[in-house]
Parts: C-alpha cells; structure tokens; sequence
C-alpha cells in the first residue's frame, strides 16, 4: 500500500471513531446510572424510651410510714359551781388540765407531681393517744394529783403542697430535702375498747401542719411500672382546731417519722 493511502486510511478510522455513534456501542448493563439503581430501604428511626426518672412531671408516688406523736397540752379548765354572793362571781371547785400522751400512728399518703420541684399530696394519719389529765386547786385544799383517762382514736384526712428545695439534690443526687404545708380534717373518736370497737361519742374540727423532711433513694428497677424505691423522713407540726380540748381552743402536737415509697 502506498505512504499516502495509508495515511489517508488512519484519518478515516480517527474520524469514525469520534462520533457519538461509536460512544453508544458499550453494553446498556455498564451505562446503567445511580439514579436507575433500586432504592435501599430506610433505616427504621429508633425512638427514644420514656423516661424513667422518680419524680419527674406527672408521676406519682405512694408512701406508707410509721410516726411518733409527741405528748401535748389539751388545755386548762376550772370546774365552776354557782356562787350563792351577790356579785354572782363563780365558785370554783378545782382546776383539771389535760394532756395526749406520746402515741405511735400509721400513715399512708398518695403524691402526684406537677413539676419535678412541686408536687400534691394526699393522706390518711392514724393514732391511738391516751389522755391524762392533772387535778389541782381543790376547794377543800385536797392534793392535786394526775391520772389516766381514756384512750381515743384519732384521724387526719389533709392534703398538702410539697416543695423540694434542690433540684440536684444532695448525696449525688440521691438525697432530696424538701418543706410542706397543708391541711384538712379532724375526728376523733371516745369510749372505745380497741381501735375497731364501737365508741359513744365523737369530735370533728380542722387540722393543719407544716413542717419538712427528705427521701432517700434506694434504687431503680431496669424495668416494670415501678420507677424507684426511696425512705422517706418526715418531721411535721399539727394544729388541731375544734377537736377535743379542756377549755374548747386549738391544740399542737409535733409529729415526727419515717416510711417507704414507691415511686411510678
């Protein structure tokens, strides 16, 4: 072949080569774009688990525990007789003054919180005091003396605020101080044998506390509808209005004790 048909030949195959129907002769299965490729199915979006922390908003909780009632005063009283002088001043036989005895009561109390620094409470207090009661300034100047009277049941129903004072708390978080206040309503109960027996009479009235004390948590259980577990230490101060006095006035008693709670 000759030099310059040779040469020719070469610029012809270039040429040919270069057009756009020879780029279209590769195999569909290699020109096959991203965009034609099936789609990978989504990963499923894991959400996070509720929350499981004891008093956060909208939990509750349920304490039972035992307390000790302090002794306190029930007040003073002359025992009057008609006077027969002009002036009608009363004639006083002697004075009786009254007191509860220490007692040993049960409580159970319900607690929804409204925030995890505010929380509503309800319970029930049960006690069982004894009454004393001191005679003094006889008319016949007899000796005073003190001796024991009946034994009563007595039952707070109240409902309280409860503030807890640090969101953090104390102890690595574990210890958590808190102040409350509240109150409610008062019976008491005479005449009885036992706590279950019947009685023969009855006062009712109003009662009122504030006071504070602290939980401890125990622990959290991984699972289940329990949250937590927490001892409870209460100290409170109650007035009782319109319950059983000598002389017909509000009463105190310091309160003081301790239980477990439960937390949901």
């Amino acid at each position: 072949m000759k030099p310059s048909s040779a040469c020719a030949l070469a610029v012809m195959v270039l040429a040919w080569s270069g057009t756009p129907g020879a780029a279209q002769t590769t195999s569909p299965a290699t020109t096959q774009t991203a965009a034609q490729a099936p789609a990978k199915p989504a990963t499923p979006v894991r959400r996070p688990a509720p929350p499981r922390e004891a008093g956060r908003p909208r939990s509750f909780e349920l304490t039972a525990s035992v307390l000790w009632f302090a002794p306190s005063s029930l007040g003073t009283r002359d025992a009057n007789l008609t006077a027969n002088n002009a002036s009608g001043t009363p004639y006083r036989w002697f004075t009786a003054t009254g007191d509860f005895e220490h007692a040993v009561g049960v409580e159970a109390r319900v607690s929804c919180h409204l925030t995890r620094r505010l929380a509503l409470e309800g319970g029930v207090t049960f006690s069982r005091p004894g009454v004393t009661y001191t005679i003094s300034n006889d008319a016949e100047s007899a000796a005073g003396f003190t001796d024991s009277g009946e034994t009563m049941s007595q039952v707070f129903v109240d409902a309280s605020l409860v503030v807890v004072l640090s969101r953090r708390g104390l102890a690595g978080g574990r210890l958590m101080p808190f102040v409350e206040a509240g109150g409610g309503f008062l019976r008491q109960l005479h005449g009885q044998e036992g706590a279950l027996s019947d009685y023969y009479s009855s006062d009712s009235g109003q009662v009122f506390h504030a006071g504070g004390g602290a939980r401890y948590s125990l622990g959290r259980p991984k699972s289940g509808a329990v949250t937590g577990y927490s001892l409870r230490f209460d100290a409170r101060y109650y007035i009782r209005n319109g319950g059983f006095s000598f002389d017909g006035g509000p009463t105190g008693t310091f309160v003081a004790g301790g239980g477990l709670v439960v937390s949901f």
